[in-house]
């Protein structure tokens, strides 16, 4: 990616650090993150760090639910005051600040910035046996600058930090869901926000709302603007923004806020007892989209992934107008779908896949199709 500048109407999309720079150097992180937290790795204070994502988590197992008397907690200020400290010593004890950090992750920094980081929550959490409480769990959200000019930051949607603070106000865990950035960002144009289509476009994901405030049945609220991380081991290169739009309740419709903000929806189109057939139908970029399927059985998960490949490309109508999906046709059994799909003209990319289930609406004729179906 190329250095950028800041112009009014663009919006950053940073990259992800290769999780594998991290894992390299998982010794090293380890040793800092035991110094950050004053203490040492050891059979009851696990240090872990996920291969696939650099998520990370520290776990004091002989005090996290297992401490054989109640403990003694501290308030709720000073709880809060003990989590935010922590996480700063662990940010600066494993990023550029430290001196010793290792070179291959030179830029690079383990945890979200603090300084932009979102409390969410505290709470005390009750202990198994019933006596009294075991613990605080402070909740934040990580947060980015947005746009670069105004200095506006929004959040990161399926990333959280998490820490829990015991007896005397020991940390005793802290749970990093969060893939560590590059370093490296561009600004893109911020795409104008457009309402959801009938349900057979780029607004048929769903979210489950993280909390906050919602509108009331019947009253409109302007979309949020937020990143989105789309978990462990999944592929994906890096953070984009998304317009979450409430749709009542506790849910949120999913559209692109820029030409990096990919969507990817699948509906089951036809169904026999012998066949399924699936499309996949990209949004948010140039249109101009390439599509590799996969697929493995859950009936015989032994075979491994399937490579697919593209699928057909057809044409289909939309609200929206004229649209091209892909389209595959599987045997009709239990399975997971997976779908890459690259923007040929800007390189963006977006990974989804489903679990897709033979319908029970089938009527006896072999070849008669069932009903059409979102998958």
């Amino acid at each position: 990616m190329l250095p950028s500048t800041d112009f009014a109407g663009q919006v950053y999309i940073y990259a992800l650090a290769d999780p594998a720079d991290f894992v390299r150097e998982v010794d090293a992180i380890t040793r800092f993150v035991g110094a950050a937290l004053q203490t040492q790795p050891s059979a009851t204070n696990l240090i872990a760090l996920r291969p696939g994502s650099g998520w990370f988590d520290f776990t004091a197992t002989e005090e996290l639910w297992e401490r054989s008397a109640p403990p003694f907690l501290p308030e709720a200020p000073a709880a809060k005051a003990a989590a935010e400290a922590m996480l700063r010593a662990v940010e600066k004890a494993c990023s550029d600040a430290n001196p010793a950090w290792p070179k291959r992750l030179k830029g690079k920094a383990l945890l979200p910035p603090t300084a932009t980081m979102k409390a969410v929550s505290l709470d005390l959490v009750a202990r198994p046996d019933g006596r009294g409480f075991d613990h605080w769990l402070y909740r934040a959200e990580p947060q980015l600058v947005l746009d670069g000019g105004r200095r506006q930051t929004a959040g990161v949607f399926g990333a959280e930090i998490e820490v829990r603070i015991g007896h005397m106000g020991r940390i005793i865990g802290l749970r990093s869901r969060w893939t560590p950035l590059s370093g490296e960002k561009i600004l893109a144009p911020l795409s104008p926000y457009a309402a959801e289509d009938d349900g057979h476009g780029e607004g048929e994901q769903r979210a489950h709302a993280a909390g906050g405030e919602h509108a009331h049945a019947g009253e409109e609220q302007a979309p949020l603007v937020n990143y989105v991380l789309d978990g462990d081991g999944v592929p994906q290169f890096y953070l984009a923004p998304y317009y979450f739009a409430s749709q009542g309740g506790h849910h949120f419709g999913v559209s692109s806020a820029s030409p990096y903000s990919l969507t990817v929806d699948f509906a089951r189109i036809d169904q026999t007892r012998r066949n399924l057939t699936l499309v996949a139908r990209a949004s948010g970029g140039s249109g101009d989209y390439l599509y590799n399927w996969a697929s493995y059985s859950l009936l015989a998960m032994e075979d491994g992934v399937r490579e697919i490949g593209p699928g057909e490309r057809v044409r289909i109508d939309t609200a929206a107008g004229k649209a091209d999906v892909s389209l595959i046709v599987l045997d009709n059994t239990p399975c997971v779908v997976l779908v890459n799909v690259k923007d040929s003209r800007t390189g963006a990319f977006k990974h989804r896949q489903h679990q897709v289930f033979p319908s029970p609406w089938l009527v006896d004729a072999d070849e008669a199709p069932g009903p059409p179906m979102t998958a």
